[in-house]
């Protein structure tokens, strides 16, 4: 090949180094705004989480006090469709 026939890559490694950074310019944008929304749903859920995990109410506390309600739920039931109590 001569001179004149080769490609000109003078022209194109600057221009594919422009595209390269403008794409990593472009993730970087985009990992800062992920990241602001996973510090944004960490927040909620460390606000979230002690009432719903750590209640400081025994796991039998808690299946006990669930039976009593669906036991009251139960005979409120009754009473709405007047069934005897007895």
């Amino acid at each position: 090949m001569t001179r004149q026939q080769r490609p000109k890559l003078s022209n194109t490694k600057p221009q594919k180094k422009q595209d390269e950074e403008q794409a990593l310019t472009v993730k970087h944008s985009d990992l800062e705004g992920t990241q602001k929304e996973l510090d944004a749903a960490l927040a909620y859920f460390d606000k979230l989480k002690p009432s719903c995990v750590d209640a400081g109410v025994s796991f039998e506390d808690r299946v006990k006090r669930r039976q009593e309600e669906i036991q009251s739920l139960q005979e409120a039931l009754r009473i709405l469709n007047g069934e005897d109590l007895a």
